[in-house]
């Protein structure tokens, strides 16, 4: 019932808690508790949109990148017979916008993950770390740099295989979390209210 109304996944013994506690015990300890549910759903749902939104420009991010370049040097990683260096479908040396992430970076305190933050944190630094290297190559190749190009080709080759991994773990552990529900147990609402009750309800 009490699920229901709330909108959240609440325990059985969180449920006769609050019960009990509205029954018994009024506004003292009902309204903190209201409260507490109430500021759990706004984390869930904040928790929700932050990670559905680094999801979506991840792999935005990571399919733009594919489609410019990446699937064309994953084939050339699988020639055999390929040339020492790459040449084909480089992009033009401009920088991908990292928009959400750049601006809501203060958001990660919100996953209370330490595996799924520092995943999404290290997606982000080797997609950027890849695209430096690329511009970097692109500078050397105009140049005509070739031994240059190649030491760069086989460091990208390293790198490329870091982000793809990466990137496609981050992707995992953010589809798993955001598909588990949150229950709260008695102690979460015995910690509320006595952090209630110093407040003075």
């Amino acid at each position: 019932m009490l699920n229901q109304l709330f909108g959240i996944q609440l325990s059985n013994e969180a449920q006769a808690a609050i019960i009990g506690a509205v029954v018994g015990g009024g506004m003292t300890l009902g309204v903190p508790l209201v409260e507490y549910i109430v500021s759990i759903k706004k984390r869930r749902d904040d928790r929700k949109a932050f990670l559905s939104s680094i999801q979506t420009e991840l792999a935005a991010l990571w399919q733009m990148y594919k489609g410019l370049i990446g699937y064309k040097f994953e084939a050339y990683i699988d020639n055999k017979d390929r040339d020492v260096y790459f040449s084909e479908g480089l992009f033009e040396s401009t920088r991908p916008t990292f928009s959400y992430y750049d601006n809501n970076t203060n958001k990660l305190e919100l996953v209370h993950d330490y595996l799924i933050s520092a995943h999404i944190i290290k997606s982000y630094i080797y997609l950027k770390s890849l695209y430096e290297y690329w511009i970097y190559y692109k500078t050397h190749l105009d140049k005509n740099l070739i031994a240059e190009c190649t030491l760069l080709t086989n460091e990208l080759m390293i790198q490329h295989s870091i982000a793809d991994q990466t990137i496609d773990e981050t992707m995992s552990l953010i589809n798993k979390a955001l598909g588990q529900k949150e229950t709260p147990s008695i102690i979460d609402f015995i910690v509320a209210y006595v952090k209630s009750w110093k407040r003075g309800y």
